[in-house]
């Protein structure tokens, strides 16, 4: 397997990324706070459904096993171990800081999303192809996705033409994963755009974080 570059994260400020992160949870909160008003409750549930009606009136079968593979693709079979796999990686090659960033990035995003699943409440749409049990808002697959790739790109590949280019790829896995949930009428337009941004914000959080942590302790010195 590809050895991690030295510098990864630590080649850039990690105020940079705590910045992004507090930009983005702010992104993420005005988006809360507005669907909770009941002038935009209406113009974002009004959207939602147009978007919906599209899905349905360009129902394929074929993209319809597109969209269920890709619901197992980002389900906990497959996220799971990924994920642990990453972790035992980093922990064997005892990169403690980039191994905090990945626990923290993962743990972040999912108290994130069940803490608002949970009082939110939001139903899923009618006629869903896929069998769920907890409600849709935000989408955890979406969210998932965002920060697995996300997480990946900031420990693994320093700031440059690489990162960009990479992360033009994962913003499109994302968001074919987005498009998918979607599809199959387990969750609205703003489930999904709120799981990608909850996904890239944890992420950038804790990597930003963990970087901060890491570079303290260099200038303290000999790293552990």
């Amino acid at each position: 397997m590809t050895r991690v570059p030295a510098g990864s994260a630590l080649a850039e400020r990690p105020g940079r990324l705590i910045g992004a992160a507090a930009v983005t949870w702010l992104l993420v909160l005005t988006g809360l706070v507005l669907t909770l008003s009941p002038p935009v409750t209406r113009a974002v549930v009004a959207l939602d459904e147009v978007v919906r009606e599209l899905m349905v009136a360009g129902e394929q079968p074929w993209l319809v096993r597109i969209a269920e593979a890709m619901a197992v693709a980002g389900g906990v079979w497959v996220t799971a171990p990924l994920r642990v796999l990453v972790g035992v990686w980093l922990f064997a090659r005892r990169w403690w800081w980039r191994f905090g960033a990945w626990l923290g990035s993962i743990a972040l995003s999912e108290v994130v999303v069940t803490a608002l699943k949970e009082g939110y409440g939001r139903g899923r749409p009618p006629a869903a192809l896929e069998v769920t049990r907890s409600d849709a808002f935000p989408s955890g697959h979406t969210a998932a996705t965002a920060v697995t790739v996300a997480t990946l790109l900031l420990l693994c590949l320093p700031p440059g033409t690489s990162r960009r280019r990479w992360g033009w790829a994962a913003g499109a896995l994302v968001a074919v994963m987005a498009v998918s949930r979607v599809y199959l009428r387990v969750h609205w337009l703003s489930d999904v755009v709120m799981g990608a941004g909850i996904g890239v914000a944890a992420a950038l959080t804790a990597v930003g974080l963990a970087a901060l942590g890491q570079r303290w302790r260099q200038r303290a010195g000999p790293a552990g």
